[in-house]
């Protein structure tokens, strides 16, 4: 086998006993590409937190930010636990793949609702008034956009791999096989 085959055999999945309980572990989804883009997702609305806290405000647009970048980064986290604890095979993966793309078009929609808010009201503003207080807002507008996409992104992946998703093992798929000394034509 080669390397790459097995870390997959020897990391996928791990169980691990904890107070007599067995514990499923998936180490191989934290350096998949998945894994990647939340730990992605999860920087970003970090950094977004953290321009929009040094940036001075105007509004109201400052807390709508804070809000929407603290949701990102906190279900980003959740979900990324909830991988590698393979806690998303405890419900059925239709369901799950519901609630997550429900999740990314919610966060999707109020990020860049919080972009475009601190980029007009706060960015703006700054740049005709005091040119200096107006690149902490810019930076936080520009992460919050780009989180935007991120999460797009991973919806995107998401409904591209639905497939994947919704395969059912319980179903009895050797009901509907046609056996192979049978033919599928009709004779004559």
């Amino acid at each position: 086998m080669s390397n790459r085959a097995d870390f997959y055999f020897e990391s996928y999945p791990k169980t691990y006993d904890v107070n007599g309980k067995n514990f499923l572990m998936d180490m191989v989804f934290l350096p998949s590409n998945r894994g990647l883009i939340k730990v992605f997702e999860i920087i970003l609305c970090f950094l977004a937190m953290v321009f929009i806290a040094m940036s001075q405000g105007v509004e109201e647009e400052r807390n709508f930010g804070l809000f929407a970048s603290f949701l990102g980064l906190s279900c980003s986290f959740t979900l990324l636990v909830s991988y590698v604890l393979m806690l998303n095979s405890k419900m059925s993966q239709f369901c799950w793949v519901v609630i997550e793309g429900l999740y990314y078009v919610c966060a999707s929609i109020l990020l860049f609702i919080a972009g475009i808010g601190m980029w007009v009201f706060c960015a703006d503003y700054w740049a005709s008034r005091n040119p200096v207080w107006q690149t902490w807002p810019a930076l936080a507008a520009g992460t919050l956009i780009l989180a935007t996409v991120v999460f797009i992104a991973d919806l995107i992946i998401i409904i591209c791999f639905y497939k994947r998703y919704s395969w059912d093992p319980s179903c009895d798929y050797s009901a509907k096989a046609v056996p192979t000394n049978q033919s599928a034509l009709p004779t004559q």
